[in-house]
């Protein structure tokens, strides 16, 4: 799926922030955002831009980031990132209606009949309408001599959503057990079989098999080709992330040589997802036969709408108790029993280090 980088949301609350008099912050669903004081009321409809959004500033709806913006193939604009102003954690980007005049009229009049709701505004992508793509770092130089191409479209690789974008999950979802686990701070790599040969891929490219390629290295070291080669695993598609010393652009680096932690399986041929059971299990039957590899760390498991997962806020709590115990941790990745349904949870605290 793809993610909706500009919605339609509504304001659910505005708090005074202490000693700041221009600003405010604005509860967004599951989001703090930092406000003009005064330019938002509770119940209003805001356009909210989430975290990651590339701002063409030479929209004048955007000129006001002209300061902090950058070039980026071949457009000038500002990428949102998680901000502290005046110790308020501010997330994404919230702006009036009004001040984007060229909304279409077929929404207009939606919103001005009330046949939309909330639901469904929020699952309205705005990006295209108004210029706003995910800003994605360049392959770095390490991934460029080992790149041939975009990742197979037949893998499955969901960007998982945060907790904060997924409110109807509460009811939806309740009473059923997640798996709780570490999302660690690397690079997303795949390792799978497609056609009867094993493959790799780093972020969206797929890599080429040389020792230079540090996602390569690790698959040798590890010896995961001792067992993926195999034709039983033609199809199969593991995912994880790439860490350690030797892996540009990841903050993890414990690992004196590139490593690949697990985090999910998935069998193309079949469409079923590897919960955190199996992935175990096989990891415990791969190490019999000689492979160096884990799973990321298992903190536990919850029941939704309960305890540690009773809201938003508890959620985000976890997260932050996670990454003062386990070094480089970024959050937690929550999982149904079976994988098949997840999502994530970003540490604020995390947020406030790194940005």
């Amino acid at each position: 799926m793809t993610r909706a980088l500009a919605t339609i949301r509504r304001i659910a609350a505005i708090r005074d922030i202490p000693g700041a008099d221009a600003i405010a912050a604005a509860q967004v669903e599951g989001w703090t955002v930092v406000v003009k004081k005064g330019e938002f009321a509770p119940g209003d409809l805001c356009v909210y831009f989430e975290i990651d959004s590339f701002l063409p500033t030479d929209d004048i709806a955007f000129a006001f980031l002209d300061k902090h913006a950058i070039q980026w193939r071949g457009r000038r604009g500002a990428v949102l990132r998680t901000m502290t102003m005046r110790g308020q954690l501010s997330q994404g980007l919230a702006l009036p209606l009004d001040v984007f005049p060229r909304l279409s009229a077929a929404l207009r009049l939606g919103l001005s009949t009330g046949q939309m709701n909330d639901e469904t505004l929020r699952r309205l992508d705005l990006g295209a309408e108004l210029g706003v793509v995910k800003f994605e770092h360049e392959i770095p130089d390490a991934m460029k001599a080992s790149a041939i191409g975009a990742t197979p479209s037949i893998l499955n690789s969901p960007s998982l959503e945060r907790v904060q974008n997924i409110p109807e999950a509460f009811e939806q979802r309740r009473g059923e057990i997640f798996d709780l686990t570490v999302k660690i701070d690397g690079m997303t790599a795949h390792v799978f079989q497609l056609d009867g040969r094993l493959r790799a891929a780093q972020q969206n490219w797929e890599m080429r098999e040389d020792g230079d390629n540090p996602l390569w290295q690790a698959i040798h070291r590890q010896k995961l080709d001792r067992v993926l080669n195999d034709p039983a695993y033609d199809g199969m598609q593991f995912q994880g992330e790439l860490h350690g010393k030797g892996v540009e652009g990841v903050k993890d680096k414990r690992a004196e040589r590139p490593t690949f932690t697990l985090f999910h399986g998935y069998d193309t041929k079949s469409g079923r997802h590897i919960g955190v059971d199996g992935l175990q299990d096989l990891v415990s039957i791969w190490r019999r036969q000689g492979v160096e590899i884990d799973v990321v760390t298992h903190v536990g498991r919850a029941v939704m709408g309960e305890g540690d997962l009773a809201s938003v806020e508890a959620i985000l709590a976890r997260a932050d108790a996670a990454t003062q115990t386990i070094p480089d941790a970024k959050g937690l990745v929550l999982k149904t029993r079976d994988g098949a349904f997840a999502f994530k949870a970003i540490s604020n605290r995390y947020l406030r280090k790194n940005g």
